[in-house]
């Protein structure tokens, strides 16, 4: 996961990964191979979680807004890539300097 602050939103970005037919080479984007693209975002304040949505793109902004609603603390961002047929994924998280 990849992290990009400007103007003090939080621009998230990460690799969506193949769960079945990953290994064509022929296409820019490997295979969603999937009925639908989903991960599940979970940002946690000191190891406690504030805030979990679902997004259908891998990419997410965490606007300063949202980060002055969820207060201040240590700030680790989650995400998790769902699927119908494994469900949740491993997750990868990136800390938020402050």
């Amino acid at each position: 996961m990849r992290g990009v602050l400007r103007d003090g939103d939080v621009d998230l970005t990460w690799i969506r990964r193949a769960r079945v037919g990953g290994d064509n080479w022929g296409t820019e984007d490997v295979p969603l191979s999937e009925a639908f693209e989903r991960y599940v975002v979970r940002v946690f304040k000191d190891d406690i979680q504030v805030r979990q949505l679902a997004v259908s793109n891998p990419r997410w902004t965490y606007t300063a807004a949202l980060q002055a609603t969820d207060g201040p603390g240590a700030t680790r961002i989650d995400v998790a890539q769902m699927s119908e047929t494994f469900g949740e994924g491993p997750s990868s998280g990136l800390v938020l300097a402050t």
